[in-house]
This record gives C-alpha cells, sequence and structure tokens, in this order.
C-alpha cells in the first residue's frame, strides 16, 4: 500500500505541536497518524557534536513512520524541508509533500520562554540562535 508523508514544516514555536493536537483532537485527517519530532522520544542533543548528528533527522522520521503504522503520516518537525529530503531517503511506497509554518520573531520569542526548562529552548541564547540560523 502507498503510504502518504506531509512534512509540517516550521522553527521552534511556530506551531506544530498545536495543529497537530488540533487536527488529531478533531480528527480531521482520520487516515493519518499526525505525530511531531517530540513525540518519537529522540533527544537532537544526544546527536548533537557526535559522529551520529547527520543522523538525527533520518532516525525521527523512521520512528514516526513505526508509531504511524499503516497509516498515513503527517510529520511536524524543525528541519526546513529542502534539507530534510536531501538527508532521509524515503520509502519507495512513500510519497511526500510539505508545508511550512511562519510567525513573527516576537510570537516565537514569546512561546519558547513559556516552555517548561526540561525544553531546553526557552532562553534568550537558543533563542538568538534559532533566530540566526533559520535558511531564508
Amino acid at each position: 500500500m502507498a503510504r502518504c508523508l506531509i512534512l509540517l514544516s516550521a522553527a521552534c514555536g511556530v506551531g506544530k505541536s498545536t495543529v497537530k493536537d488540533t487536527l488529531n483532537e478533531m480528527g480531521l485527517l482520520p487516515d493519518f497518524a499526525c505525530i511531531d519530532s517530540d513525540e518519537v522520544r529522540l533527544n537532537w542533543w544526544t546527536y548533537k557534536d557526535t559522529p551520529r548528528e547527520k543522523d538525527y533527522t533520518r532516525d525521527c522520521l523512521t520512528r514516526a513512520f513505526e508509531l504511524a503504522g499503516d497509516r498515513h503520516l503527517m510529520f511536524g518537525t524543525c528541519n526546513d524541508p529542502i534539507s530534510f529530503f536531501e538527508r532521509v531517503p524515503l520509502p519507495e511506497d512513500v510519497t511526500a509533500a510539505y508545508v511550512g509554518m511562519v510567525c513573527s520573531d516576537a510570537e516565537v520569542r514569546r512561546r519558547l520562554l513559556a516552555r517548561p526548562p526540561e525544553r531546553m529552548c526557552g532562553y534568550d541564547k537558543i533563542i538568538q540562535f534559532k533566530k540566526n540560523t533559520r535558511r531564508n
């Protein structure tokens, strides 16, 4: 069976999880598993600056497909879609599309600062790094 992948791509704090939660709660995509990168339970910081750093994106998508089972997948990620599809080979039975999300820098900052400390993204040094590394 051919599967569909919708890659929901945005910077941290833009609202990917909110969209995913709304889709799940309202049952708007009944044939899809709507999953975001937080749900795959892989921590970027355990990959960063290691020989496996480039494997993080692939490992997240692999785990998301495992969680989705036989359903199609809507996957929320902070990866930009161009480098995502360059780094991650998709299974032959998967057709992919992407949706990009944006919001203002001020709104992203407000949302990131409101996150709990264990998310490791709600302080100014990380917020500035994320802002400076976004692709235009």
